[in-house]
């Protein structure tokens, strides 16, 4: 006769494969969905908008994302890497007006979004730039960039 802890032993290794397997199926999806922002930046789907903040949200990591009604449409507009923004003094606020120039693209979610590579501020006209002449992140590894200048 097997012990409690035998048959419980016997059932968490059974367990193992089945999580495996699970998590084989799952990761491909997650790190698709991630490079839609790193590597998706498309500069023939580069457009000009200019709306005003209705929302401003974050995952567990990630950019920040900022809702942006603009001309009766909702755009969800990736900025960068909430330490970044701090570095550079840059704060968002609800009702704040933006003119964001990036990458659009439509999620499977079904949402129209747009991976910025500058925002001007407005009506200050305060100018962000989050995306150099090669389109990659300036917060990315080994850039030491303040406001899109050396």
């Amino acid at each position: 006769m097997k012990s409690r802890f035998m048959r419980s032993a016997i059932a968490a290794t059974g367990l193992i494969p089945l999580c495996l397997i699970l998590l084989a199926l799952f990761l491909p999806s997650a790190a698709h969905a991630g490079s839609d922002v790193k590597e998706g930046y498309d500069e023939n789907t580069e457009i000009t908008i200019k709306g005003r903040i209705a929302g401003i949200s974050r995952g567990e990591r990630g950019p920040l994302i900022l809702r942006l009604d603009a001309s009766g449409k909702a755009y969800e507009v990736i900025t960068s890497t909430p330490w970044y923004l701090m570095r550079e003094d840059v704060r968002f606020a609800v009702g704040q007006e933006l003119e964001v120039t990036g990458s659009k693209y439509f999620g499977g979610d079904g949402n129209i979004y747009i991976i910025a590579a500058r925002f001007r501020m407005l009506p200050s006209g305060k100018e962000m730039i989050l995306r150099d002449n090669d389109y990659k992140p300036l917060w990315g590894r080994g850039r030491n960039m303040k406001n899109g200048r050396g």
